[in-house]
């Protein structure tokens, strides 16, 4: 598993320090060819690839108030609706509520 993150962790470094200058190492094989792809497209479209590692307080970034708002509303648009209403109705029908 540490090989696989070896190289991760420059073509990540690389993309997020600048990402028009990004250079991606070529893996062999297929899935390495689509590994490469991602880093490229990654570094063209300046998506952050690095999303699951933890983030110290100082490499966060600010988060705007209309941002928070939106990331407010798609959590709210997924679980207050319709269909989460009527699963929590079901324990009252099944007889597990007194």
């Amino acid at each position: 598993m540490s090989l696989e993150k070896g190289g991760d962790d420059a073509a990540r470094s690389l993309a997020s320090e600048n990402p028009d200058k990004a250079t991606c190492s070529r893996e062999q094989g297929f899935l390495g060819s689509l590994r490469y792809l991602e880093a490229t497209l990654d570094a063209k479209l300046g998506i952050e690839s690095d999303a699951i590692t933890r983030k110290l307080p100082e490499d966060k970034g600010h988060v705007s108030w209309h941002e928070q708002m939106s990331m407010f509303f798609l959590w709210a648009s997924g679980t207050m609706n319709t269909s989460c209403f009527a699963t929590g109705f079901l324990g009252w029908d099944l007889g597990l509520c007194e």
